[in-house]
């Protein structure tokens, strides 16, 4: 009689890989975010943007300006940033350029210098201080 071997078992079939998580941002990308962020908040008006990357705001008071403007555009042009552990300090040149609610109404643009306070808070960077200058 005729001996019948039974085929090779068959290899487990490893599961296919995890995808790839993205790298977490950098400080410095972080940090970035919060300065675009900052940005498009105050060019926005949008108080309730503007305090949830800087939780200490005084919001009465930038509510206040913001409704002294009918709109407006803040952009940095540059920054450079330095990061010191759990704090960080960006100083930018940009300007910020409005048209007032009241009076003369021509679009004013203001070369400024802002000094931004940051402090990293679990896994988010958030403003602590803004100082602007002309």
């Amino acid at each position: 009689t005729p001996t019948h071997a039974s085929p090779p078992p068959t290899p487990p079939v490893a599961p296919p890989p995890a995808p790839a998580r993205p790298a977490p941002p950098t400080h410095r990308q972080a940090i970035n975010a919060v300065l675009g962020q900052f940005q498009a908040a105050y060019s926005r008006l949008d108080t309730n943007a503007v305090r949830a990357i800087w939780p200490g705001l005084n919001v009465s008071s930038l509510e206040r300006a913001f409704g002294q403007v009918e709109r407006q555009a803040v952009t940095f042009s540059t920054c450079s940033v330095a990061i010191i552990g759990a704090g960080a300090t960006a100083r930018c040149q940009g300007s910020a350029s409005y048209v007032p609610k009241v009076g003369n109404r021509t679009e004013r643009v203001d070369h400024r210098q802002w000094q931004i306070e940051l402090r990293k808070s679990g896994d988010n960077w958030r403003i602590v201080n803004v100082d602007s200058r002309e």
